[in-house]
């Protein structure tokens, strides 16, 4: 059980170092590589749920995703995700 919180609490304090780019660039990042295994996923949770998990609000989340969307670094199909620029995420999740 103390692993599992020293994981939660690493991941907390990685999303919280990074600005808001860098923070929505995670989370996505975070679903393809752990949970899915896939550049294409259906968001799991809501927008509103990423925010708060993030610390962010709804229209700031909403507000990146458009940006990743019009870098085309992202394609959006309602609740489904296809990352188009892997390296370049990658990229604003490290530096914003």
């Amino acid at each position: 059980m103390s692993s599992i919180s020293d994981k939660i609490i690493i991941e907390s304090m990685e999303i919280r170092q990074r600005n808001l780019r860098g923070r929505v660039a995670y989370i996505l990042l975070y679903f393809a590589d752990k949970i899915f295994n896939s550049n294409e996923f259906e968001l799991p949770i809501s927008r509103k749920e990423i925010a708060e998990y993030i610390g962010m609000t709804t229209e700031n989340v909403i507000r990146a995703l458009s940006e990743f969307r019009k870098d085309k670094l992202i394609k959006i199909y309602g609740k489904l995700i296809e990352i188009s620029d892997k390296k370049m995420l990658e990229r604003v999740s490290l530096l914003g």
